[in-house]
């Protein structure tokens, strides 16, 4: 019950850390991409046939 306690305390940085970590995911999804202009990535498995 003490670790529930605590967590409820904390809360507010629980969630603050969560969403930096969803910023950071998006983040580096736009910079792998080929950013915001656009640009194809490269992300083809496999070529069947062709």
């Amino acid at each position: 019950m003490a670790i529930l306690e605590s967590i409820r305390k904390q809360t507010t940085i629980l969630i603050l850390i969560i969403g930096l970590a969803l910023f950071a995911f998006v983040i580096s999804g736009v910079f792998t991409a080929g950013g915001l202009s656009g640009g194809k990535a490269g992300s083809s498995i496999a070529e069947i046939n062709g």
